[in-house]
């Protein structure tokens, strides 16, 4: 049996297309990230939500999600952005 995570991370890239938990999915549907969630979550939906999405990601990816998110029942919901220099750059400095 999988262990349960300690939060599920959502990923929009800028070209709209979602990662979960470092997993790419299939498609864009609302469907296939409510599965995810139940599978990801194994139906604990006090799992807290982090929804990472890039600065030019579109406005409906990001509503996408949070219309999955909701409609799976969950109700711990963060959301972060990303701009494109920040995604490149490491996150501790070398020295």
């Amino acid at each position: 049996m999988k262990s349960q995570p300690a939060q599920i991370e959502i990923v929009v890239a800028k070209d709209g297309k979602y990662t979960v938990n470092g997993r790419g999915l299939l498609d864009r549907r609302t469907e296939t990230l409510r599965q995810v969630l139940e599978l990801e979550s194994q139906g604990d939906l006090n799992i807290p939500i982090l929804l990472i999405a890039d600065a030019e990601a579109t406005h409906q990816s990001v509503i996408t999600v949070m219309d999955a998110v909701g409609q799976s029942g969950f109700f711990r919901l963060n959301i972060a952005t990303q701009r494109p220099e920040e995604i490149e750059q490491p996150l501790f400095d070398p020295n």
